[in-house]
């Protein structure tokens, strides 16, 4: 009894990250009930937006939120919409690329109510999905004496452990 009790009690706290490409970043998904084929005008539009400002990312799927970044002016937001399109927040995370097809590239990753992600020009952030506020950030590409691709950073973070994995080139 004990036994199954502590299995199923790990279960319960286990921690759940979305990613880029999936649970495995493989792009599997193991979704059930999905159309055979399209209709002929295309699936429903439920909504859209044009407030997210422009770029390479994609979105980061929670079971309550969609997470994504994009460029304004010169530098990355992250924004927090609802299933239903509604903003709740966005923030300024970092600098945009701005040479070779400038735009936001990162993807979102999140993991426990946080927000991980690194900017085109090597800002990376830990933020509050929640408040949408930075827990902390840094120029990761020169504390650690990295160097830009011909197309800046354009990754999505790594979560192992306590570990966030990065790429900072050179």
């Amino acid at each position: 009894f004990l036994f199954c009790l502590i299995l199923i009690s790990q279960n319960l706290i286990s921690q759940e990250i979305f990613q880029w490409r999936g649970e495995n970043r493989d792009g599997i998904y193991n979704e059930t009930d999905l159309l055979k084929e399209w209709p002929a005008d295309g699936p429903e539009l439920l909504w859209s937006t044009r407030e997210l400002g422009k770029g390479y990312s994609s979105a980061t799927v929670t079971d309550d939120a969609i997470f994504i970044s994009g460029m304004k002016d010169s530098s990355d937001y992250l924004t927090k919409l609802s299933l239903e399109g509604e903003q709740i927040w966005q923030i300024k995370y970092g600098g945009s690329w701005y040479k070779s097809f400038p735009d936001t590239r990162g993807t979102p990753t999140y993991e426990n109510g946080k927000i991980y992600l690194i900017s085109g020009n090597g800002t990376l952030a830990k933020i509050d999905s929640e408040k949408g506020s930075i827990d902390w950030s840094f120029n990761a590409f020169e504390k650690y004496k990295g160097a830009y691709g011909e197309w800046g950073i354009c990754e999505s973070l790594l979560l192992v452990d306590d570990k966030v994995i990065y790429t900072p080139g050179g």
